[in-house]
């Protein structure tokens, strides 16, 4: 019988499988469909959206590209109208030194369920680009914290990416799309992806503040622990 040491191993060379297929995937994609993608530009390292493709238009396009054209947010209203529609914006959020990204004694790590939907985590943080240990460190702390929503007969948000239902409504996602996993995998890290694009200097922190609060101006609790818990890798404590 496997120990969780073992166990754990094996889920990593599992879960590095899982990535492997997927870049294979995407490369077979870029061949077939663009057999010149390694010529073509990338932004430039250091800049927003540093590394990725372009057409080497200089269009402001979405997300993080032309961030130095695109109009500053702060309103709640306004952010979510620029993700809905992904429209060029920027979101600046202060880092925040008093964000205690400790754990809270109602964390139950029992009830994480990163492992249950570690396959539709990996293939749609492959399809959109995201970190793929973001989106689990999110999926980690909404399943620990945000368990008493499943006790509710019709939460507002639904887990494992405790998507709002009614507030991302204008995605077109309703109750029952959502509760399919896959599609709230979906959900949440088309979330990730829109947010982070428009986070000046980007971090783990900020935009997990964002994705929780989206009117937030600085680094909450809630970011700095999902910070923590992107470090700690909790999810491989059997």
């Amino acid at each position: 019988m496997l120990d969780a040491g073992m166990l754990a191993a094996r889920m990593r060379g599992e879960a590095a499988w899982f990535r492997l297929l997927a870049a294979a995937a995407r490369l077979e994609m870029a061949l077939k469909y663009n057999p010149r993608w390694h010529l073509q530009p990338r932004v430039p390292a250091g800049n927003p959206g540093g590394g990725r493709w372009t057409d080497g238009g200089g269009g402001t396009g979405s997300g993080a590209m032309g961030q130095d054209e695109a109009p500053v947010l702060q309103r709640s209203a306004d952010r979510k109208r620029s993700i809905i529609k992904d429209t060029p914006a920027v979101f600046e959020v202060e880092a925040n030194s008093e964000a205690n990204g400790s754990k809270p004694i109602y964390e139950l790590h029992e009830m994480n369920e990163v492992f249950e939907h570690a396959v539709d985590i990996l293939k749609e943080a492959s399809a959109q680009d995201v970190d793929h240990r973001l989106v689990m460190a999110i999926v980690y702390m909404e399943t620990t914290h945000g368990y008493y929503d499943r006790l509710h007969p019709r939460p507002k948000t639904v887990l494992p990416m405790n998507v709002h239902v009614s507030y991302w409504s204008g995605f077109g996602w309703s109750r029952e799309d959502l509760q399919v996993p896959a599609t709230n995998i979906r959900a949440g890290v088309t979330l990730l992806k829109r947010i982070s694009e428009r986070v000046k200097e980007p971090t783990v922190a900020k935009v997990a503040t964002l994705y929780n609060n989206l009117s937030a101006e600085q680094v909450s609790g809630y970011g700095a622990r999902v910070q923590k818990i992107y470090e700690e890798e909790p999810w491989w404590d059997l």
